[in-house]
């Protein structure tokens, strides 16, 4: 497993990131490493909290850094084959929640073709590699509907979000 799914490996990013946006700089995060949520996990939570905890984490960082009232520029992005990428987008949609962060869905050709075709697309975890989740379980037929807008070469509207690959 990657050493950054791990709870000091997601902490190292969150104090590396602070570092440097207190140096004004800007920072993307893929969040598609990290277990789904319900995932078995080897300490006494038993699973993973999934990404939206993270997402969070690194968006209150982003908005404790600021400077003359500037706050860091955070780009956080997810792959649609990740299980979580669902409560991903929701959670950016719930007010109040991820307010320090933007947020891009990595959109795949299979997945378009699905949505076009009106099938079933298959979510896996690890995303690129033999899934150690149950498929069954998580294929599922997405209706995103409005909560995601593909928008090439324009400025997404506020609530919605562009999908890049």
């Amino acid at each position: 497993m990657d050493t950054s799914d791990s709870y000091g490996g997601i902490m190292k990013i969150d104090q590396e990131q602070v570092q440097l946006m207190k140096r004004r700089g800007g920072v993307g995060h893929d969040l598609s490493h990290i277990r789904p949520k319900g995932t078995p996990v080897l300490n006494s939570a038993l699973t993973s909290t999934g990404v939206v905890p993270f997402m969070e984490r690194y968006s209150n960082s982003t908005r404790e850094v600021a400077q003359d009232g500037r706050r860091g520029a955070l780009m956080l992005s997810i792959s649609i084959k990740h299980p979580d990428s669902g409560k991903f987008i929701d959670a950016k949609m719930e007010s109040g929640k991820v307010t320090g962060a933007n947020v891009s869905v990595k959109l795949t050709d299979d997945f378009m073709k699905a949505v076009e075709n009106k099938t079933l697309f298959r979510q896996q975890y690890p995303i690129n590699s033999e899934p150690i989740l149950n498929l069954q379980k998580i294929s599922m037929q997405f209706s995103f509907g409005p909560r995601l807008s593909i928008m090439p070469g324009s400025q997404p509207n506020p609530g919605y979000y562009s999908g890049i690959q």
